[in-house]
């Protein structure tokens, strides 16, 4: 690794290092090293009078008249290289205009064919859902007439039925019921008589246990007989009660006749309420008719509605297709209009831009940007040129300043100098120190400086250059420059430790060493500047370090150059550049700042101007492209919203169908209603006919009960007087019989045994008549049963009879109801068959035209490409023959594909235009790149011109300094003055041979006489020191100057000198005599 060392400008104040003078003594050739430390303090009277120093005119003129070439050829240049972009864009924006025209065509085709097809699917899928349904219906209709057949041979059956059902005559009926009632009455007869028989019966057992009695009283106690006349008394008291409480048989024969007359009463009545029953009867089945009736067409009425509710259905469904159509196009014609004022906003903008937008300029090279950041300052640096010479500092050389010669000044090497600036800047404020400022001023120096000093053929150290800095820093190798100075740092830490180990070492020292924190930069720079000279007893370098971590910094500036690609040169160079007042040129700023200037810098901006033009042209054509896409969603959004008008209509119409529908529903539900409520109350008065027929029926059988009641009591009560009566009549007989035959007891008792007799026999007379009675009375009644069921059996015959002409009837009904709904059916399947018909027609339609839109959609895959196109148009011919070759029926498509070839034409025409521009864009690009390198040819005169007045005013400058400081040495300069003195000979022996020639010509005469002179005092003041003085050697800070401590460097320098001085004088003698002798 190769750092050099630190070097301080030395204009205002310069600490001077300890150097070892040889003293030559002319005569004797002896040396005397006398060893001093001086500090000069030097004013330079920048104001005094010299003689003129001027450049060359004729150079002057001659970069005046390079700079005006130039500036006319780089002004046709640009002006031309306008003009080729310009020609360029139009023949751009031409391609732009056929190729989008192409694709248009092409993209709306295919948009056509895939809009075509969601109509054709949507009618097949129409035509499918209604070819369900029309299946449905007619298995539906085939059903019912199944149904209905059903129904008809059912009716017809029920009609046979009724005709064999024989219906007795009312005559019949009522002959069959007078007999049976005969039965009834001769039954109740006989078994009257049966009963009477029995009380005959009883009476006679009664009789003759009466009689046995008798006897056996007679027998028993002839002394009863008084209890026989008490107990004939008492049988006398009651019969003669029995006759009292007898019936009138005459009152009861009149009651019967009455009940009698009220049972025919009855009986007529009923017949009437039976009579009215039947009418009843009738009306309810006429109103079951009208039920049956007005349910057939409420039937009708429903499925009416229901297909008028379903048209409804549809006809919403439609509209609210049709509103959300107009919805999602209200959102595209939203979005198209964003779209608008979108593009609107664009072309202004883009507009504006082109209008607001500079010309531009040329990439600059990076001279012409180190010149922008540092007020053209680079410029004057670069070109003051010089030659080598063996002095310690360096001139810097113009010839090394360009890209023509090799310079290793790029952009990349710009910011890997900012780049070590960072890495400076990230260390200070991790030890908390405040940031350098980036100067361009010390930039533009620091890369120039850099461009010197990378090289094996270049300075191998600093060059005499500043710029406008105080402190330099080189650094050659390495890979991180900051880093490598930075390391000196532990070069002194370490050496500061072994100065404190030496036993010398001051107290004080030790303490400040003491003191020092080492993690702290605040705290170790006072101590180095303190100490460093004393501590650097090894030739040690610190200066770098000290100058990265200066603790009152301002401005710096750094140059790098890798040395890739340049051939003898330093790999990483790197130099630095500070100062602790704000340079007076140039611009300051970040890291950040400089790196936005130099891409701005390194960027072509002359074509933006053209890409804004261009960038307009494009925002035109899409605001115009937005706006017809605007104007057509206008236009569909139109054609939408009159498509939900007319389902709209279609609606309305819709609806009132249904509403029609659903009132003539409720007038056949009204109707119905109605009819069946009539029917109810047919029911209901029928019902209640019938009751009060049953009712009458029942009365009037029950008078009869009653009268056949009256009658036998009557008839009961004409038996029941006799026997009273009879009884009567023998109860006074035994009553006589008792008294008469009280006395004659025994007598009696054989009376008895003849009356025991007597009731014997009468008793078996008796049971005969009622055995007799009662089997009379049985056969009246087994009468009065078949009659009873004869009755019943013609009833019920005429009930099968009304049931089965019920039934028929019935039956018909339902089949004429079968029979409707059967033709219903039937008609809604014939309907709907139609409509399938429609469909299939609108789905086959459909669907042929969605074919014929793809085909011609799959024609346009046929179209070129966008590079084939533009490289040669008529590679779409074979599209348009095949559109204006394309027949068909419909008008609409005709029409589409005629316009897509004409567009297509126009596209092709548009795409021949742009192709015939080629030849004028190639020759404005000709002509720009001739006028070009015209202005480059000017451009190279120009910076030779440039170099070479920069060269010669270099001179001149350099010139005025040296006269001005040999103007500015004392009159009588003493041996203190000597460094000063010498100082101005290095000066003036840096001076080119050009600059020399420059010189008044009593300059260099006053600078020999004022060597010679601070010469002599040297030597003067060492004459009394015969020995050699050993010289102690100072240290210094000051980088960039020779290794102080090496005393022999120190004896070359002074013996250099003193040698020149010799020389000087020689030729100055020389010159004298010359003179003499001329």
């Amino acid at each position: 690794m190769k750092t050099e060392g630190k070097m301080k400008k030395q204009t205002v104040k310069r600490t001077a290092v300890s150097l070892a003078f040889a003293a030559a003594t002319l005569a004797g050739g002896h040396v005397v090293v006398n060893a001093q430390s001086n500090t000069v303090e030097q004013t330079i009277n920048t104001n005094s009078t010299t003689e003129s120093i001027q450049t060359n005119d004729t150079a002057e003129q001659s970069q005046k008249q390079a700079q005006k070439n130039y500036d006319n050829a780089n002004q046709v240049a640009k002006d031309a290289e306008a003009t080729a972009s310009a020609s360029k864009a139009s023949q751009i924006a031409t391609q732009n205009k056929a190729t989008t025209e192409k694709n248009n065509v092409a993209n709306e085709a295919k948009t056509a064919a895939n809009s075509a097809q969601n109509v054709a699917n949507t009618s097949e899928k129409e035509a499918e859902a209604n070819k369900q349904a029309s299946t449905d219906a007619n298995k539906a209709a085939a059903e019912a007439q199944n149904a209905a057949r059903k129904a008809q041979s059912d009716a017809k059956a029920a009609a046979n039925t009724a005709k064999t059902v024989t219906n007795p005559s009312d005559e019949s009926i009522k002959n069959t019921k007078d007999a049976s009632d005969k039965a009834n009455t001769e039954a109740s007869k006989a078994e009257q008589a049966s009963k009477t028989a029995d009380n005959a019966k009883d009476v006679a057992q009664e009789d003759e246990s009466k009689a046995e009695k008798a006897d056996a009283i007679a027998k028993e106690n002839v002394d009863t007989a008084n209890n026989v006349v008490t107990n004939a008394k008492q049988a006398v008291s009651s019969a003669q009660k029995a006759v009292d409480n007898a019936i009138n048989p005459k009152k009861a024969a009149t009651e019967a006749k009455a009940a009698q007359d009220t049972a025919d009463a009855a009986k007529k009545e009923a017949a009437n309420k039976n009579k009215v029953a039947d009418g009843k009867k009738e009306n309810l089945d006429r109103a079951t008719a009208n039920t049956q009736n007005a349910k057939d067409k409420l039937d009708k009425a429903s499925s009416a509605k229901n297909d008028a509710d379903s048209e409804e259905k549809r006809a919403t469904e439609a509209v609210n297709t049709a509103k959300t159509n107009v919805t999602n196009l209200e959102s595209i014609l939203k979005s198209d209009k964003d779209a608008v004022d979108n593009a609107k906003q664009a072309l202004d903008e883009a507009n504006k831009k082109y209008n607001d937008a500079p010309d531009g300029h040329k990439a600059m090279t990076v001279a012409q940007f180190l010149d922008s950041i540092s007020n053209n300052k680079y410029t004057e640096w670069a070109t003051k040129g010089g030659e080598k010479n063996d002095g310690v500092y360096r001139q810097i050389f113009g010839t090394k300043t360009t890209k023509a010669n090799d310079s290793d000044m790029t952009y990349d090497n710009f910011m890997k100098a900012l780049d070590c600036i960072d890495a400076l800047n990230k260390y200070r404020e991790k030890n908390g120190l405040p940031d350098y400022i980036v100067s361009g001023s010390h930039m533009a120096s620091q890369m120039l400086e850099c461009d010197l000093v990378d090289g094996y053929d270049d300075i191998h150290y600093h060059t005499v250059f500043f710029g406008e800095t105080n402190e330099k820093d080189i650094s050659w190798y390495a890979e991180d420059p900051i880093a490598n100075w930075l390391d000196e740092r532990n070069t002194f830490k370490s050496d500061a430790q072994d100065y404190f180990n030496d036993k010398d070492t001051t107290e004080t020292y030790k303490t400040d060493f003491k003191n020092v924190d080492w993690n702290s930069e605040k705290s170790v720079v006072p101590f180095a500047y303190k100490y460093q000279d004393s501590i650097n007893t090894k030739n040690h370098v610190y200066g770098h370090w000290l100058s990265l971590v200066s603790l009152d910094p301002e401005y710096v500036g750094m140059g790098f150059s890798s040395g890739e690609g340049q051939q003898n040169t330093y790999p990483n160079t790197a130099t630095a550049g500070f100062s602790t007042d704000k340079p007076q040129n140039g611009v300051n700023g970040t890291t950040k700042d400089f790196r936005d200037l130099a891409e701005e810098a390194k960027t072509d901006t002359t074509l933006q101007k053209t890409a804004l033009k261009n960038a307009a042209e494009d925002a035109q054509v899409a605001y115009n492209n937005a706006v017809t896409a605007f104007n057509t969603a206008t236009e569909k959004l139109e054609e939408a919203k009159t498509e939900v008008t007319n389902c709209e209509n279609k609606l309305t119409e819709a609806k009132k169908a249904a509403s029609n529908a659903a009132i003539a529903m409720n007038n056949a539900q009204s109707a119905y209603n109605t009819a069946k409520k009539a029917e109810e109350d047919a029911s209901n008065t029928y019902n209640a006919a019938k009751a009060e027929a049953d009712t009458a029926q029942a009365n009037a059988n029950d008078a009869q009960s009653k009268a056949n009641a009256a009658k036998k009591a009557a008839e009961e009560a004409a038996n029941d007087q006799g026997q009273a009566e009879t009884a009567l009549k023998n109860a006074k007989k035994n009553l006589e019989i008792a008294e008469s035959n009280l006395k004659i007891a025994q007598d009696k008792k054989a009376k008895a045994d003849q009356d025991v007799t007597e009731t014997k026999r009468a008793l078996n007379e008796a049971t005969e008549t009622a055995n007799t009675a009662k089997a009379n009375a049985n056969v009246a009644k087994n009468e009065a049963d078949k009659k009873a069921k004869e009755l019943k059996a013609v009833t019920d015959a005429r009930d099968v009879y009304n049931k089965a002409q019920k039934a028929a009837i019935d039956a018909a009904k339902i089949a004429s109801d079968a029979q409707n709904k059967a033709d219903a059916a039937e008609q809604r399947a014939k309907t709907l068959d139609e409509k399938q018909q429609c469909l299939n027609n609108e789905a086959i339609k459909a669907k042929t035209k969605a074919d014929a839109l793809k085909v011609i959609a799959d024609e346009m895959n046929n179209l070129p490409s966008d590079q084939d196109f533009l490289a040669k148009p008529d590679t779409v011919d074979p599209v348009i023959d095949w559109l204006k070759a394309y027949d068909t029926t419909n008008m609409d498509i005709k029409a589409s594909v005629n316009d897509y070839a004409r567009r297509l034409e126009d596209a092709k025409k548009l795409a021949e235009k742009a192709a015939d521009m080629q030849i004028q864009v190639d020759a404005d690009q000709k002509a720009a790149e001739k006028a070009r390198s015209i202005a480059n040819d000017a451009k190279v005169t120009l910076d030779k011109a440039n170099q070479r007045l920069a060269i010669e005013k270099a001179d001149s400058d350099a010139a005025k300094k040296v006269d001005t400081m040999i103007n500015a040495l004392p009159k009588h300069p003493s041996a203190k003055d000597r460094d000063g003195i010498m100082n101005v000979y290095r000066r003036y022996q840096a001076l080119s041979d050009s600059a020399k020639a420059m010189l008044p010509e009593g300059d260099l005469a006053r600078l020999l006489a004022a060597m010679k002179a601070a010469n002599a005092a040297n030597i003067a003041g060492t004459n009394g020191n015969a020995a050699a003085v050993t010289a102690k050697t100072a240290n210094s800070t000051v980088s960039g100057s020779p290794k102080t401590g090496d005393n022999t460097a120190a004896g070359a320098e002074a013996a250099a000198i003193l040698a020149a001085i010799a020389g000087l004088g020689f030729a100055r003698r020389r010159r004298r005599e010359s003179e003499e002798d001329a």
